[in-house]
């Protein structure tokens, strides 16, 4: 079997796929995908080609795979070369099944196959090298070359100049947005006027002011205003000198502070004023 594959030119399967024994390979033409076999796989496959339409003994095709050396080729080893064979089979295109396993009898090429020889011509054309066509060059003055230094590697000396201005760009919007949220913070901070202290705080009775000779407003966190009135009848001693009082507290927590001012802060930023805490009131 040996001396016969290397004197096989080759067969051409299913007019697609050149099977070279010789190259051990497997060719296809159309996609161009070519496999390499193993020497036992490359002469089962020739044997069972050779024996094209009949069944091939197991016995056969171990006797044609390994030769004279089949004594210790165990059938598990001859199932996996089939295996190997059937797969590339099928990567160069061909069916799975072109090689049929008979049950109780053995193996032979799938009736569907169509084989034929490659000829002379097909496998001088396949191992003659490629013609090159001489063209014909007008005389010209041949350039004289240049020294790789004194020209810049294409994409070598620009990607690096281009990396810092897109870092320095990158940096600028940053700058940029980092200025805008500046601004717009001063704008908010400086351009807000802040509510004048007390200005939210209300007049408490004008009958309590007239009779104590004074101004007291009180903050209107606290529903029932008799809370104040109380306190302020308990402290008359607060309300002296034409002074004005800011009362801030809740009855519940049984506390009022009392901001005394020598005038009303909210006009006069430069009143003096001190400051009572009255912690245990009675309502």
């Amino acid at each position: 079997m040996l001396r016969l594959m290397h004197s096989e030119k080759g067969y051409l399967i299913n007019h697609s796929v050149e099977f070279r024994p010789n190259e051990r390979s497997l060719y296809n033409r159309l996609t161009e995908n070519e496999v390499h076999l193993q020497l036992p796989a490359t002469l089962c496959f020739l044997y069972l080609i050779k024996n094209t339409g009949k069944v091939s003994p197991q016995r056969e095709l171990i006797a044609a795979g390994w030769g004279d050396n089949n004594g210790g080729t165990s059938p598990n080893t001859f199932y996996q070369t089939i295996l190997t064979l059937r797969n590339s089979l099928q990567n160069v295109g061909l069916p799975r099944d072109t090689i049929k396993t008979i049950s109780r009898r053995g193996m032979m090429l799938s009736e569907t196959t169509a084989i034929a020889r490659l000829t002379a011509c097909e496998a001088a054309e396949d191992d003659a090298p490629p013609l090159i066509t001489p063209l014909s060059i007008p005389d010209e003055p041949i350039p004289q070359p240049v020294e790789s230094s004194a020209l810049p590697a294409i994409g070598a000396a620009q990607s690096p100049d281009k990396a810092p201005l897109r870092a320095a760009g990158k940096a600028r919007m940053l700058l940029i947005s980092y200025l805008m949220a500046g601004l717009f913070l001063f704008f908010i901070l400086f351009n807000t006027e802040p509510a004048p202290i007390f200005s939210h705080y209300l007049p408490l009775s004008m009958q309590l002011q007239k009779e104590q000779s004074c101004r007291i407003f009180y903050e209107p966190n606290e529903v029932f205003v008799d809370y104040y009135l109380s306190y302020m009848l308990a402290h008359r001693d607060l309300c002296k000198n034409q002074a004005t009082l800011y009362l801030s507290g809740l009855s519940s927590s049984n506390k009022i502070t009392a901001f005394v001012c020598s005038s009303d802060l909210r006009t006069n930023p430069h009143a003096v004023c001190s400051t009572w805490l009255s912690v245990h009131h009675e309502k």
